[in-house]
């Protein structure tokens, strides 16, 4: 088995550097080209580029870890990484966000010798003299007509020592073309290919003869020869891709433990929340307990004041019909005053004129006995005449008093009322009599 001291001089005599062995100090998402951070390292020590250009940096993972070989081996080297920062339909599109966290991180560390360029791969294509970079990492959109207008155009950039890589030639999908186009490219350069991590393809560029690590890696041609070295990257890489997982998972335990802990307070606060939800529902079923009884005093209070109302009413009713009672009462009581006045004063009239009567009896007697007496007593017949002729007036004036009162809607009206009085003159009657002994009242009405 191949140790990590001396795998790749195992491998390629001569050419262990030892940087493939470094972890890259800048490891964030995504992680398809984490894994092929060690070759990156290992390829600079080994090409030891002076001017380096990147088409494609998006987070930055393989751009930094160029950066951090340069500044590791101390080259005389400009790195230059090229990309508008938005996104594609491969990549995702972003925001400001992505551009402004690398540039945050890059500039502080590499800046003296680096520069992010914001533009797009042509426009920046005036800023480079022909034959000037030694190093192509080509990373943009992955389309065969993409991959393939980006290597045409700067393809005269590329020195006469100069290297290219292609990232994601083992794709084939969501019309990923690169794959296509590098199969082109390996039937006319000098290449390696890294099939783990989406796959990544080196080619060489450059008329000058191959020397050094460069010469051994493209001169790999045994089948098993070439699997040992791609092996030994590719454990490399899946030690980093590894790493940002446990990154990832370590950010996302803190994440989870600063959202237990944001779970346990807001728990506590619900909690003390629903005691006061509880406190307050006891206090609403008191209330609406009250509440009940309230109304059921209130109806019963208004039950009680219909009741008193319709007794009030009827209070008032009978108050007026006893008003109306004792008016009557008294009516009667006058009417039988003025009834025994007026009987009263005919009987005194009827005896009047049966006193006359008798009189005037006598007196005719008197004169047919007394013939020579009449012519005396003229004088007294006459004026016994005009009397009685008087008392009979005022006899037949009462009759029709009595007539009228007898006829009269009082003297009907207050019948029940003498009825009641004779009755009970009639039991006063009977109660002042002897034992077994009875009489008979008899009342003209």
């Amino acid at each position: 088995m191949v140790s990590a001291e001396n795998g790749i001089d195992f491998l390629l005599p001569g050419t262990a550097s030892g940087l493939e062995l470094e972890y890259p100090a800048r490891v964030v998402p995504f992680a398809s080209w984490l894994g092929h951070t060690p070759f990156a390292l290992w390829l600079v020590g080994a090409l030891k580029p002076r001017i380096v250009v990147e088409l494609g940096v998006h987070t930055g993972n393989s751009y930094c870890a160029f950066l951090q070989a340069v500044r590791a081996v101390g080259l005389d080297t400009r790195c230059f990484g090229i990309d508008h920062w938005m996104g594609d339909a491969h990549a995702g599109h972003y925001g400001d966000e992505v551009y402004q966290e690398l540039q945050a991180y890059h500039d502080p560390r590499y800046g003296t010798f680096s520069t992010l360029l914001r533009t797009s791969f042509e426009g920046a294509l005036p800023y480079f003299s022909e034959g000037s970079v030694d190093l192509l990492h080509i990373d943009g959109f992955h389309t065969y007509e993409a991959v393939s207008a980006d290597f045409k155009s700067w393809l005269p950039k590329v020195s006469s020592r100069g290297v290219a890589l292609f990232h994601d030639i083992n794709v084939r999908e969501r019309g990923f073309g690169i794959w296509q186009f590098w199969e082109e490219l390996t039937s006319r350069y000098p290449h390696f290919e890294f099939l783990h991590s989406h796959g990544l393809g080196i080619v060489y560029l450059g008329n000058e003869p191959l020397t050094g690590p460069l010469k051994a890696l493209f001169a790999a041609k045994a089948a098993a020869e070439r699997e040992s070295i791609q092996n030994y990257f590719a454990r490399l890489g899946t030690s980093v891709v590894e790493r940002l997982a446990t990154q990832t998972l370590a950010a996302e335990i803190d994440t989870m433990k600063t959202q237990m802990g944001s779970l346990a307070a807001d728990l506590t606060e619900a909690r003390l929340k629903l005691e006061k939800v509880d406190r307050k529902k006891a206090k609403v079923a008191a209330l609406e307990a009250e509440l009940s009884t309230v109304r059921a005093k209130l109806e019963e209070s208004g039950e009680a004041k219909d009741r008193t109302t319709a007794l009030e009413a009827e209070l008032a009713a009978v108050r007026s019909k006893l008003e109306e009672s004792g008016e009557a009462k008294d009516r009667t009581t006058a009417l039988e005053a003025e009834l025994a006045a007026v009987r009263s004063k005919l009987e005194q009239a009827n005896t009047e004129a049966e006193v006359l009567k008798s009189n005037l009896e006598a007196a005719t007697l008197q004169a047919q006995i007394k013939t020579s007496m009449a012519h005396q007593r003229l004088a007294v017949t006459a004026r016994l005449q005009r009397e009685l002729l008087k008392a009979n007036l005022e006899k037949h004036s009462y009759q029709r008093q009595l007539d009228d009162v007898l006829q009269s809607k009082s003297w009907r009206l207050t019948k029940p009322i003498r009825k009641a009085v004779n009755k009970w003159r009639r039991l006063r009657a009977l109660d002042r009599l002897p034992d077994g002994s009875s009489t008979t009242l008899v009342t003209k009405s």
